[in-house]
């Protein structure tokens, strides 16, 4: 299993990204947002913690906590280690 540490970013931030970084599903259309900010990450992580589809991408990971998340559903979706290089990204930015 491939845990992705988050220690010190802000889980919205993260699910913010991980949208961005997602494939579009095969039912997705051209009114699925390609981004969302991450005042609409936070509402959505306030009514579920656990994500598993998101506007029709696939996210499937359980944001709580401070320490990080399981990133092997994301990544069977949207490629090998497609989460880990998200997060590196936001520590970089």
């Amino acid at each position: 299993m491939a845990f992705v540490n988050t220690a010190g970013l802000d889980n919205a931030v993260v699910l913010a990204a991980l949208y961005a970084g997602a494939r579009t599903g095969r039912f997705a259309t051209e009114a699925d947002p390609a981004t969302i900010t991450v005042e609409q990450a936070r509402a959505e992580l306030d009514r579920h913690p656990e994500v598993d589809y998101l506007h029709k991408r696939a996210i499937k990971v359980r944001l709580f906590g401070d320490d990080g998340f399981e990133a092997a559903f994301y990544d069977r979706v949207n490629g090998e280690g497609a989460a880990q290089r998200i997060v590196d990204a936001l520590r970089t930015a």
